[in-house]
């Protein structure tokens, strides 16, 4: 279906296909070539990326001129292993990924990817610890990065995905490329320009996820509901000292002092104030540390047309991504990141628009030619995934903002109707 009625002038007509908690969108451009921005998903049944993984061989006859993969999470490359027969049919004339990617040949590429693999080889240890309090919390982040909901470890199954997507670059030779912040890339010639936004080099903004509490950087959620601990959640049998060094239950008189001391411990009620498996209780930030910060290394494109308006596509880019856009310094001449982001037409939401993938003042406040929003987003699927509501996508904050910015102009991957495989765009 589409989203507005096919215009007899159309320059460019994105797809964003209807299969799930994930990104899988369709460039084609009226003056010749196909763009594939991403192809994954997180919902456990694929079928629905498979057929749109064939549509995309249908609409592009096999042969895709670019391929841009923003970032190693499984919502975005699952595809490459779900559809791999399918992949295997598709021809990219270029493959396109972020710096960070570049491992080995990019010293700060290799150190970012040793911290993660270290993270990720501690988070397999406690993710199927049977004390940790916020297990199923962990597990579900690591979801992102492939977790196995079958066995309680840690699958490789997104750097596989990613391999098999870098072997193919660099079969490319000189059309596999690592794009780095302030290139302008033009492999279709036909008047369309691809401006790198990010990642940025250095730790100091790639690390930052989250906005400043009270500063007003993005359209915050009220996050009092995130720091409230289950007591459901704890589980009392665990502790965290061998044997020897643990004191057994002892037959004690009610009435004396000790024995009150621990008949209040070991009262079931207040067995969420116990600090038996807080040492566990980490894992779940870590996670969350570690999907933030792989969300921040998105290949972040502002994608010009031939008559100035810009479809950004910035991945999952959260808050740091987006501030060094600011700082970027362009090797093309009257290149300027405040001028692209105010002729941004189509924005595709950033983090399935979650509260930290938008920023406001320096983001999308500077928009002010919006015309449409592209939401790749199942949000009923992504409070199942997580109970307690931290996963709201889209926030209600920052959906209002989109909608007001936008003049209500908004598609959503969940609100297509009943099996539309995609949703068009046509500028």
């Amino acid at each position: 279906m589409s989203a507005v009625p096919i215009p007899s002038n159309w320059r460019v007509r994105v797809r964003m296909y209807c299969h799930g908690l994930g990104d899988c969108f369709l460039l084609t451009f009226a003056g010749g070539g196909h763009v594939l921005i991403d192809c994954g998903v997180l919902n456990p049944d694929f079928s629905r990326l498979r057929a749109a993984v064939e549509d995309i061989l249908k609409e592009t006859g096999g042969k895709v001129d670019v391929l841009v993969i923003t970032h190693e999470h499984w919502d975005h490359i699952s595809g490459f292993t779900q559809a791999r027969g399918l992949m295997d049919q598709l021809e990219f004339s270029n493959i396109w990924v972020a710096w960070t990617e570049k491992v080995p040949g990019d010293a700060e590429a290799e150190a970012l990817r040793a911290r993660y693999d270290k993270v990720k080889d501690t988070l397999r240890l406690v993710a199927d610890y049977p004390g940790n309090p916020v297990a199923d919390e962990t597990r579900e982040l690591l979801a992102f990065f492939g977790l196995s909901s079958e066995a309680l470890a840690f699958s490789d199954a997104t750097r596989e995905a990613m391999g098999y997507i870098l072997s193919r670059l660099k079969a490319l030779a000189n059309n596999g490329h690592y794009c780095e912040p302030g290139e302008t890339l033009e492999p279709l010639g036909s008047g369309v320009r691809f401006h790198v936004l990010g990642p940025p080099h250095g730790s100091r903004l790639l690390k930052k996820k989250d906005p400043v509490p009270g500063a007003r950087e993005t359209y915050e959620l009220a996050l009092a509901s995130a720091t409230i601990d289950d007591p459901e959640s704890r589980n009392t049998w665990d502790y965290p000292f061998e044997t020897g060094f643990k004191m057994e239950p002892l037959n004690l008189p009610a009435r004396s002092r000790l024995g009150k001391v621990l008949a209040l411990y070991n009262d079931p009620a207040a067995s969420w104030r116990r600090i038996d498996t807080d040492w566990l209780a980490g894992s779940a930030s870590l996670a969350l540390q570690m999907d933030g910060y792989t969300n921040n290394t998105s290949l972040a494109l502002a994608i010009e047309l031939g008559g100035g308006e810009v479809l950004l596509f910035p991945g999952d880019a959260q808050v740091g991504n987006w501030q060094s856009w600011h700082e970027v310094k362009w090797r093309t001449p009257g290149v300027d990141t405040r001028s692209l982001l105010s002729n941004v037409v189509l924005y595709k939401a950033g983090h399935h628009a979650s509260h930290n993938g938008t920023l406001r003042a320096r983001g999308l406040e500077l928009m002010t030619g919006l015309r449409h929003v592209m939401i790749p987003t199942d949000e009923q699927f992504a409070l199942t995934r997580n109970p307690k509501g931290r996963w709201q996508m889209p926030a209600k904050p920052l959906y209002a903002a989109l909608a007001a910015q936008s003049k209500n102009s908004i598609d959503r991957s969940d609100a297509a109707p009943p099996g539309a495989l995609y949703i068009d765009w046509y500028m």
